[in-house]
């Protein structure tokens, strides 16, 4: 999985629990991935979260965090301190992080606001629902979409060019 499909899951974890605010830090550098994703969520942590069914949302749940788990070779971690939860995990050399505007485009479509800062090789951004929106560029209608890639591409080429 490409490390923003693990993203995507951890922010709809989130999402489930109840989180109006999530931020999303990658820190990318030498291949490697150090994702955080911290929330105001207020699901209660069950005991063994990364454990596959483990879930406090009902039967036939529970595979989100084991699919983190497993993907990050068990380089994960879970924590709830001050009504916050931060989940951290490590995405190896092959969870690349891809084509910017094709994968931040469905984790700013939950209904939440939600912050990401992208560090790669020293030099990052931050893309926020707030600021998506200042630009018109909130990808929910189609010239919206448009301004959203122009806007990461804007981005990319900061962190790149």
């Amino acid at each position: 999985m490409e490390v923003f499909e693990l993203i995507l899951e951890a922010v709809e974890n989130s999402v489930e629990a109840g989180a109006s605010h999530i931020d999303v830090t990658v820190d990318s550098e030498d291949g490697r991935n150090r994702v955080s994703i911290t929330d105001d969520g207020c699901a209660a942590l069950p005991d063994a979260p990364f454990d596959a069914g483990c879930t406090t949302k009902g039967a036939g749940r529970g595979q989100g965090l084991s699919k983190i788990c497993n993907e990050s070779g068990g380089c994960c971690s879970i924590s709830r301190l001050e009504g916050r939860t931060r989940l951290e995990f490590l995405a190896g050399e092959d969870k690349r992080v891809g084509d910017l505007s094709s994968s931040l485009l469905p984790i700013f479509l939950f209904p939440v606001d939600i912050s990401l800062t992208i560090n790669i090789a020293g030099k990052g951004f931050t893309l926020s629902t707030w600021q998506l929106r200042e630009h018109d560029a909130f990808p929910d209608r189609a010239g919206a979409i448009g301004r959203f890639r122009e806007l990461v591409q804007l981005k990319e080429g900061e962190i790149y060019g």
